[in-house]
């Protein structure tokens, strides 16, 4: 059925405005999840959630560790070390844990028998 403007009824008996799909998909506006500003077409283009920064996260996790007051400097650097290096190795699913294990102790044995956190 269709109403005296050309819209068509809908089975709930309103009427359902007809909508043009090229001319409605060409004035959606985007926003960039991380700015909330505005995208232009060629932002829209490629998608940018690979351009994340996460040094000020980082920043913030490494400074509330130092917040704990019930455990020892020792294994405040031991948390750290290991918050840092999740930032930059972060693991994506369970089976990704004995990797990233791994990465930690090649990349951090040396610090860990130094400073002896080995036991912390």
């Amino acid at each position: 059925l269709k109403g005296v403007d050309g819209n068509k009824k809908s089975k709930k008996g309103g009427f359902v405005k007809k909508r043009n799909s090229s001319s409605a998909a060409s004035q959606r506006v985007y926003y960039s999840p991380l700015t909330g500003q505005r995208l232009s077409e060629e932002e829209c283009q490629h998608d940018t959630d690979n351009n994340i920064d996460t040094s000020f996260d980082l920043s913030m996790a490494l400074s509330r560790i130092d917040d704990f007051l019930d455990i020892t400097s020792e294994e405040k650097q031991l948390m750290k070390l290991w918050t840092s290096h999740i930032y930059t190795f972060p693991p994506y699913g369970d089976r990704l844990i004995p990797i990233v294990c791994e990465r930690f102790i090649q990349r951090f044995a040396n610090v860990l028998v130094e400073k002896n956190l080995r036991h912390n």
